[in-house]
């Protein structure tokens, strides 16, 4: 038997389950004016991913709450802007650059406007209310269930190394990638027993492996970073269709959007012609990738450059976390490990915010090499391929 109601029911028993809901869900910038007849005020309104949110954005569920619960963590990445994703400081810095000496004074006027703002704008607000905060109505929680303890190592260097694992007894079973998987060369690569690696883009057959940037443009690329994840999806694939496994969800990360686009286009026509029938590839920038998750994460860092310098986006703690910590049971980072062991990172106290300089990335290089999962990104090259790199390279060379 079916019962059909008619509007005029429908409509009413609507309104009755509305009025006796206890638990609504609503995002912070949606029309608050719905709610108004039925839901005018909360006993308790909790806001999550709170780092991400300006204050403006906080402010009309603050205003309908009698007590109010900020979940977040001011260890990730604070809010961005605009379709390229950029957080405050880079969009001032990037009015800077796009100044000349013509428009220099309406430049002056923007970034004082700006700057007038700045702390409606940036996650500061939450990060010194938290530091300052009496102890009796903050709380951290520090026992984590997403990842393998191998991928917590790498980024409780955030964390001051309060992190603990929630799934420690059971992580050889929960987080197991269960990957045995060699280099073109015969040696081990991905092994079972060994959930965070560096493939090492430094060089290619002696030569430096630089970054690259396409005319008009002010993201970066990798040529040689390109070519190595392309490999990595297709031997982490191969190995799946052999073990009989599909659906195995896969992020790959960088913090600049040329190569995120070079990428996609690669991965696009792998996937066309059937290259990645075990995989569920995402790639997407670091930005992007904030409170998602997958079994694997792939992260491009892309810059190398003979003067071991690096742009700021590398060198943000916030992104680097970020990057790192949406991996559940295995981690690759595909970077120059040159370039970022001498690279100096700012991080502040977790609960203090004093500011120290570490070498973070140096010391992630040293934990990953003592367990034998640092890998010369060249031995992931078939010769073919290394023709192709360096024809590309040498093109692109010519006409910076």
């Amino acid at each position: 038997m079916i019962l059909i109601l008619p509007n005029m029911t429908k409509k009413y028993y609507e309104s009755i389950y509305k009025s006796s809901c206890n638990v609504v869900g609503i995002t912070c910038t949606a029309n608050m004016r719905e709610l108004d007849e039925l839901f005018p005020d909360f006993d308790v309104v909790i806001i999550d991913e709170v780092s991400k949110a300006t204050p403006p954005e906080l402010l009309p569920p603050l205003m309908r709450a009698r007590k109010t619960i900020l979940v977040g963590d001011h260890r990730q990445l604070p809010p961005v802007f605009d379709e390229y994703e950029k957080s405050y400081n880079e969009l001032l810095e990037g009015i800077k650059t796009e100044a000349d000496d013509e428009n220099e004074s309406e430049m002056v006027l923007r970034e004082e406007d700006l700057n007038k703002y700045r702390t409606m704008v940036t996650s500061s607000l939450f990060r010194e209310y938290f530091e300052k905060a009496d102890e009796r109505i903050k709380h951290s929680l520090l026992t984590q269930y997403r990842m393998h303890s191998d991928i917590q190592r790498v980024i409780n260097r955030f964390y001051d190394g309060k992190l603990e694992s929630g799934v420690k007894d059971v992580e050889n079973e929960k987080k197991a990638h269960g990957l045995k998987v060699t280099t073109d060369r015969g040696e081990s690569f991905l092994r079972p027993d060994s959930h965070a690696y560096w493939v090492d883009s430094s060089k290619l057959q002696g030569k430096l492996m630089e970054q690259s940037r396409y005319p008009g443009s002010t993201s970066l690329h990798n040529i040689f970073e390109r070519y190595l994840i392309l490999a990595i999806l297709a031997k982490i694939n191969d190995a799946y269709v052999a073990m009989g496994k599909s659906g195995i969800t896969v992020g790959v990360i960088s913090f600049y959007g040329s190569q995120v686009n070079d990428l996609r286009k690669a991965v696009r026509a792998m996937r066309k012609s059937g290259k990645l029938k075990a995989l569920k590839v995402d790639v997407n920038t670091v930005d992007r990738f904030q409170g998602k998750e997958k079994q694997i994460i792939i992260t491009s860092l892309v810059c190398n450059t003979k003067h071991g310098n690096a742009s700021r986006h590398v060198a943000a703690f916030e992104r680097i976390n970020v990057a790192f910590s949406r991996a559940q049971n295995l981690l690759i980072i595909v970077g120059a490990r040159n370039l970022y062991s001498g690279l100096t990172v700012p991080i502040p106290n977790m609960d203090t915010g004093e500011i120290r300089s570490a070498r973070i990335y140096q010391g992630i290089v040293d934990d990953i090499a003592r367990n034998g999962a640092l890998i010369a990104g060249e031995t992931l090259i078939v010769p073919k391929d290394v023709s192709n790199i360096m024809k590309e390279y040498d093109k692109e060379a010519k006409e910076r």
